[in-house]
């Protein structure tokens, strides 16, 4: 304790205001514990997906986005104990897009990627370059680094993320940079949406149900779960300026509290 809040401190960072960014859980906030089972099986599934990590290696390095490569990393997953089941991929535009999802998991990237049928550039939170494998990948495939705690220090990368997703392509980001506690949305930064703007491309939301059950923040057993990754309609950034960027980020905020309070696809009885 004494060395995060030496963290918050040099952040400069009030108490209010680290729980507000997510860097301190929500008063009295308790991680759920997984099943004895889960608890006891993760170690055993994790190696079991390395090991098949290890077997599919030529299709993981084949390219991000390509069928070989979400076929394998969907496998596993699977070792993991995790299925990852997709829906409304045809609402993707043609011509790029940025795909915003709400963060609540460590597992919510691998996921993205064995769901998402487009090559996309991630823009990250600084911190994601100091962890080993992601680091490696996050330079690989020429992600964007950002400050979340110093946002304008990041203008050349979102300039960067603007010109990408200008050209046609996807780009991919958490605009409340940081992971949920409790599964709920955070509070979301602009940058995101001026990105969308600049780029004169829509907003994408993708929801993810499931991921905070599976591993949520602040535990190391994975629980065995099905995660469904909802792509909601494409919210059009056309006649927005700057200064729209806080109005557009409220009706996003919004679409993706009632996709979550709705729950997944599959409880609703609606076909893929």
């Amino acid at each position: 304790m004494p060395k995060l809040k030496r963290y918050i401190k040099s952040l400069g960072l009030s108490e209010e205001e680290a729980r507000l960014t997510a860097v301190l859980p929500p008063p009295s906030h308790d991680v759920p514990r997984a099943s004895f089972r889960d608890r006891l099986l993760t170690p055993l599934r994790l190696a079991r997906a390395l090991r098949s990590a290890v077997v599919r290696l030529p299709d993981l390095v084949s390219g991000q986005g390509s069928p070989g490569y979400r076929r394998a990393l969907g496998i596993c997953l699977g070792e993991l104990g995790v299925g990852v089941r997709p829906w409304y991929s045809e609402r993707l535009p043609e011509h790029g897009a940025v795909l915003m999802w709400n963060q609540t998991s460590l597992l919510d990237l691998p996921v993205l990627a064995a769901a998402l049928p487009v090559r996309f550039r991630l823009l990250h939170h600084f911190d994601l370059t100091h962890l080993p494998v992601l680091s490696t990948l996050v330079e690989r495939f020429g992600h964007l680094g950002i400050d979340r705690f110093h946002e304008h220090r990041g203008d050349r990368a979102l300039r960067e993320a603007a010109d990408w997703v200008h050209s046609g392509n996807y780009l991919l980001v958490s605009p409340e940079t940081a992971r949920s506690w409790d599964g709920r949305v955070l509070p979301m930064k602009e940058g995101a949406f001026r990105t969308a703007i600049v780029g004169g491309r829509p907003i994408v939301p993708v929801v993810l149900h499931g991921a905070h059950q599976a591993l949520p923040r602040g535990r190391a057993s994975v629980s065995k779960t099905l995660i469904e990754v909802e792509i909601l309609p494409p919210v059009p950034v056309d006649g927005y300026r700057l200064a729209d960027a806080p109005r557009l980020k409220v009706q996003v905020a919004g679409l993706f509290r009632k996709a979550l309070q709705d729950g997944p696809p599959s409880r609703k009885g609606i076909p893929v």
